[in-house]
């Protein structure tokens, strides 16, 4: 669903985007009422941050919106889950502008790679790093090729939004230990960033 939804709004421009997420199997109303993380956060907020206004059905079975629900239950929606409180019936929602090219790597590093060190600078550098990159780690258990000792396998996924060319003087001076080689990056259109960052590889230029 916010695939689908994500799809309707590239039909109509290429710089304004919903800051939805990146599993194509999660719902628009689970996500809208349950908080709504994704690639935007750092900049825009979560999905939460840019509801509008709604229309909703309460226990009593009273049509309400924004104004007359009142902002306590508004804001409660939001992020509490909606339907403990009645149904929504339709979402006004705020685009925000984004570039019509972004930049996204994925990055895999093991133990053996000196993981640990480059994820303690990662937590050091997330938070004060320019707000239009967002850069989220997954961490896997695994056997080492080939042998039966396991490792500690960190993917590091980002997305930038911008070339290419101005994130990676960027990472070199703010967050060198990642050591981002240009083969492992990419430019690409702003709607096909959540389905590459749903995979585990992104095959080089």
């Amino acid at each position: 669903m916010i695939d689908f939804t994500k799809m309707s709004i590239s039909q109509k421009t290429d710089t304004l985007y919903f800051p939805g997420g990146f599993c194509p199997i999660v719902g628009l109303g689970g996500y809208l009422s349950g908080g709504g993380y994704g690639n935007l956060i750092r900049k825009y907020g979560t999905a939460t941050d840019n509801i509008l206004d709604f229309r909703f059905i309460d226990v009593n079975g009273n049509i309400l919106d924004r104004k007359s629900m009142g902002e306590d239950l508004f804001w409660v929606i939001r992020g509490g889950g909606a339907s403990s409180f009645g149904i929504v019936l339709a979402w006004k929602l705020r685009f925000v502008p984004v570039p019509e090219i972004v930049t996204v790597f994925i990055l895999n590093k093991t133990l053996e790679q000196e993981a640990t060190e480059i994820f303690h600078k990662y937590q050091c550098v997330a938070p004060t790093i320019d707000r239009n990159l967002h850069i989220r780690t997954q961490v896997f258990g695994e056997y080492i090729v080939n042998t039966t000792k396991k490792t500690i396998r960190i993917m590091f996924e980002g997305i930038y939004q911008g070339t290419r060319d101005t994130l990676l003087p960027l990472l070199d001076e703010n967050f060198p230990e990642l050591v981002l080689h240009k083969r492992f990056v990419k430019n690409q259109k702003h709607l096909v960033n959540p389905c590459v960052l749903g995979l585990a590889k992104l095959h080089p230029d």
